[in-house]
């Protein structure tokens, strides 16, 4: 062989050699892309040290703190005058938040209140436009006087006063 194919084998070997390197860790990469880590993907923060029922025990935990407790009359009446709803709607004692409650009807917000606290009582919401007939009670929780979380939505009937 001569110099000059020597060198050109030398090159070959050194090219393919690289090719194949760039493909292992191509490969190793897509691997540990797929696998996930110690958490398959998730980020379990203060779990770590946790077994599986302490983590649910703390989980249900969490779940129970958030819930809310929702009452309200599934019938509201409208007064003579039209101007007021009692929507009987209470919050609660054992509730942790604040409840938005907003009434909704022809895709419009008629009436609302907001920062019913935990223990008390709305009869009534003052109103604008209402008629009888199908509406919507929509009760959230607040935080810090915003509203919070996943809103819950009620079809009520609201029927005329006797």
């Amino acid at each position: 062989m001569t110099d000059q194919t020597d060198t050109v084998v030398r090159k070959r070997r050194v090219l393919i050699a690289v090719g194949v390197l760039l493909l292992a860790l191509c490969a190793g990469g897509a691997y540990l892309t797929l696998k996930g880590g110690k958490t398959g993907g998730a980020t379990l923060g203060g779990y770590d040290d946790m077994t599986k029922e302490e983590i649910q025990a703390e989980l249900d935990r969490q779940a129970r703190e958030s819930m809310m407790t929702i009452s309200l009359d599934m019938t509201p009446t409208i007064s003579a005058d039209g101007t007021k709803l009692a929507v009987r709607v209470a919050n609660v004692e054992e509730n942790r938040f604040d409840q938005l409650i907003e009434v909704e009807q022809g895709g419009k917000v008629i009436g609302s209140y907001k920062g019913l606290k935990p223990g008390e009582k709305l009869d009534e919401i003052d109103v604008i436009g209402a008629k009888t007939g199908e509406a919507t009670v929509t009760v959230q929780a607040m935080e810090d006087g915003e509203p919070s979380g996943n809103p819950s939505g009620f079809e009520v009937t609201i029927a005329a006063s006797e």
